[in-house]
């Protein structure tokens, strides 16, 4: 007979609070903050924290304990039924099933807590915890106590004691007061210790002052602290403050659409220098005119449109600059499955930030008027840099850098743009409209999922469109300069050093030539006035003694003799500087040998630089090329194999040409660095045939992925051109692998239910076109230079149109963009214009 069964049921063992509280809390600031949410939970306008690292609290269960901490607000207080089922359940919390039904308390707030496990950072501070609460519900003071140290000795979490009593009569009438007593550690809260060069007291100072936003002011809500009778004063950044920042960036995202708005004040780029000419120079081409004339070579420039700059009419400001988006529109955006089993994007609900950037060189320093030293402000802004995300102004933890603006800074192409150590800012979430933005437990961060990455993906693009427009300005404005300085020496923009060089020779000729007609014309004067006196002498003796005339005549003697001597000075002077001037002309032919040399050397490094982009582009080809055939070979291996071939040397070849594109991709690192030009085999090529076999390889691609390829031509419009077969065909994948990217995104994203690529061709003209998005309007008329996309970081580096635009223009062709816009009011139509490659009588 089989013995009765017997019914077993999970335990746990008390000390499990240690190991959560442990790994949910990493320090004792972190804990206070927790505690002190749920304050503002409670609907307190108030929270008052109070450390005493050295006496005892005098009172309570655990009077005798050294050391305490206290926090008391003025909130709603806990009634009997939110002590059993809130403080003493462990992970149970109520104000999980109010986020949940949308509920709020009196004064309108969604609690921040929802997991139950805050309060466990309490056994973080001390040995023992004491709660006088005060319930509105109740209109009675209830009395908690309990100790931590009871967790360890007891076996099972039910077993540990604690004291719940009602207070009779009541010694407080709101609110509630925890007492957390026995300080584990008492060294951590005073003044002696010395924590990163500051004083522990000094650094407790400035953890609190980030947890809590010195930015946004929580509403009705205000925190203050005293550690050991000290009060702390808890730092804002202040409006006085922000107003020193060069750049300044306000960003909202609401109902689906992303904006930011960016200004920049004319100190964003004055000289950082006590050159006084740099700075006269500053103040000539920007300040005198109201920054008119920079204004408007900046919006004549290739990125203008891109960043849409416009004069700012907020005083103090000298241009601003927006990007907008919708949420759709971000390429990577994230879906979620709705209610209706429908993909959506993944809102992460309205959020707004503001970003500051400052200037700490000497000049900027001391031009503020907020701290009297230039080290203090200096000091401050370092101690507040970074972008941080508050939740109803309570910070949730990230990494320090965590939009990588030092990793976009360190990059060559990123030297003007945002810096970690001198940009201040926020991230302002609430936890009603943004409940799908989790912490993680640790309050480390946040959860990954596609309401994060959305909102990581669209403060990331705000990041690189900021940073390009800081470099637009900054850029235009060394140009500008340099343009000015030109013009002022009356150089022209296709002057070569070899024409200065040689207007200079001629300068210096002409000054040689004017030597001795100068010393002729001093000789000539000297004598004219030794006769001129002469002749006064002989007048003057003629008229009477002590006549005006006689006096009058030898005064103007004396002063011609004056202005001769004078002038026959300057003459002599102008003669030594005439003979330096046609030293010069040997110096002039120096500087030309020196120029030839440094053109030599320059050439050297050109070719140096250009590596890089060289590099950059031959892996970008080659691993094209590599895809495309492995791609074919696929294609072929399975025709061989549908016609039931089994020829030995055919399968050795298509296992020769996959191994050889396996080492082809390990090798794309190794570059040789004198590559020798291949004289390439051209020959006449058939353009309506070949786009049908274009056509048919793609079909094949495509036949899993939704994307159609449309062919369209009529016999008048082929024309036959004569071109190396694999660059033309490398040309049309480049194209065409654009389109697939956009088109797959579209098709994930269901904007479009399929996917369709268009050839058309109208002698001497090849378009290509998709029914995708189209070009976005800010890229259009860049978007053949070398790194300019719109993909999501680590998808495309901006090379594929650059290479077709190069590999046309050596065949004497090129590639537009045309203006035709599609139902996304976008351009879309790539024109191929092929004439370079006609023969003349095909012409």
């Amino acid at each position: 007979m089989a013995d009765q069964d017997v019914e077993y049921k999970f335990d746990i063992h008390a000390s499990i609070v240690f190991q959560l509280g442990e790994s949910l809390i990493t320090d004792e600031v972190q804990a206070l903050v927790e505690l002190v949410k749920n304050s503002y939970d409670a609907d307190s306008t108030y929270a008052q924290v109070e450390v005493n690292s050295k006496d005892s609290p005098k009172e309570g269960r655990y009077a005798e304990s050294v050391g305490y901490l206290t926090i008391e607000d003025g909130g709603q207080g806990m009634s009997l039924d939110d002590i059993k089922n809130g403080w003493l359940f462990i992970s149970n919390s109520p104000k999980r099933a109010m986020k949940r039904n949308k509920d709020t308390t009196p004064r309108g707030r969604t609690p921040l807590g929802d997991k139950g496990l805050g309060r466990l950072g309490a056994q973080r501070l001390g040995d023992n915890l004491e709660i006088y609460t005060y319930s509105k519900a109740d209109q009675t003071e209830y009395y908690v106590a309990f100790s931590w140290l009871d967790f360890v000795s007891q076996d099972r979490l039910s077993s540990v004691p604690v004291v719940v009593q009602k207070v009779i009569p009541a010694t407080q009438k709101k609110g509630t007061r925890l007492v957390i007593s026995g300080l584990k550690n008492p060294e951590a809260w005073r003044d002696t210790n010395v924590v990163n060069g500051e004083s522990r007291l000094d650094h407790l100072q400035t953890e609190l002052s980030r947890l809590i936003s010195p930015f946004v002011v929580v509403k009705d809500f205000r925190v203050s602290a005293k550690i050991d009778g000290t009060k702390l004063s808890l730092w804002s950044v202040s409006e006085k403050l922000r107003e020193t920042a060069q750049v300044r960036y306000s960003i909202t995202f609401e109902n689906g659409l992303f904006n930011s708005l960016g200004r920049a004040r004319t100190s964003f780029f004055r000289p950082e220098t006590n050159n006084e000419s740099e700075q006269q120079l500053f103040r000539e081409l920007v300040e005198d005119d109201g920054s008119q004339g920079f204004f408007a070579f900046l919006v004549e420039q290739k990125e203008a449109q891109r960043h849409q700059f416009k004069l700012s009419k907020r005083a103090g400001w000298f241009v601003e600059y927006s990007f907008r988006k919708a949420l759709g529109e971000f390429d990577g955006v994230q879906q979620v499955e709705s209610q209706d089993q429908e993909l959506v994007d993944a809102n992460p609900g309205p959020f707004q930030a503001e970003v500051d950037a400052f200037d700490l060189g000497r000049e900027s320093s001391s031009h503020q008027n907020v701290y009297q030293a230039a080290t203090d402000y200096r000091k401050y802004v370092k101690m507040h840099s970074g972008i941080r995300v508050y939740r109803n102004g309570f910070q949730v933890r990230t990494d320090a850098d965590w939009l990588r603006l030092g990793a976009d800074w360190t990059r060559g192409g990123s030297w003007y743009g945002l810096k970690p150590s001198n940009t201040i800012g926020y991230v302002a979430i609430s936890a009603r409209d943004n409940s799908e933005l989790i912490e993680t437990t640790d309050r480390e961060g946040f959860v990954k999922n596609p309401y994060y990455d959305n909102f990581y993906l669209m403060l990331r693009k705000f990041v690189e469109e900021a940073n390009n427009a800081q470099e637009a300005i900054r850029r235009s404005w060394v140009k500008y300069r340099k343009l000015h300085i030109a013009k002022l020496a009356r150089v022209t923009s296709n002057s070569t050093p070899e024409s200065l060089i040689a207007n200079m020779r001629e300068t210096l000729l002409r000054a040689q030539e004017l030597r001795l007609p100068l010393a002729n014309a001093t000789a000539n004067l000297e004598a004219a006035v030794t006769n001129s006196e002469s002749i006064s002498r002989e007048i003057a003796n003629e008229l009477p003694m002590d006549s005006d005339s006689r006096r009058l005549s030898r005064e103007n003697a004396r002063d011609l003799a004056r202005s001769v001597k004078s002038t026959s000075k300057i003459a002599a002077e102008l003669g030594g500087y005439l003979s330096n001037l046609a030293e010069l002309d040997s110096v002039t032919k120096v500087i030309a040998d020196q120029i030839d040399t440094l053109r030599e050397q320059l050439g050297q490094v050109y070719e140096m630089v250009s590596l890089g982009l060289t590099a950059e582009v031959l892996s970008h080809e080659v691993l094209n090329i590599a895809d495309q055939l492995a791609e074919r070979t696929q294609q072929i291996e399975r025709h061989i194999s549908s016609l039931g071939s089994t020829d030995r040397r055919q399968v050795a070849y298509i296992e020769y040409v996959r191994t050889s594109i396996t080492g082809l991709r390990k090798q794309l690192a190794h570059f040789a660095p004198a590559l020798r030009y291949v004289r390439e085999k051209r020959e006449n090529i058939s353009i309506g045939p070949f786009a049908k076999e274009i056509a048919e390889y793609y079909e094949l691609r495509f036949a899993d992925k939704e994307i159609v390829v449309n062919v369209k031509l009529r016999s008048a419009h082929d024309f036959v051109i004569t071109m190396n077969r694999g660059k033309l065909t490398q040309i049309i994948d480049n194209l065409f692998l654009n389109s697939e990217y956009w088109l797959r995104e579209d098709l994930r994203l269901s904007r479009i239910k399929q996917g369709a690529i268009t050839i058309e061709m109208a002698r001497p003209f090849v378009r290509i076109s998709d029914n995708g998005r189209g070009v976005e309007a800010s890229v259009q008329e860049s978007l053949f230079e070398p790194f300019i996309t719109t993909k999501k970081r680590g998808e495309g580096r901006g090379l594929g149109l650059f290479v077709v635009r190069q590999l046309l223009e050596s065949e004497g062709c090129s590639i537009a963009l045309l203006p035709a816009l599609n139902s996304y009011n976008r351009r879309f139509i790539f024109q191929l214009d092929l004439t370079g490659g006609m023969t003349d009588d095909a012409k």
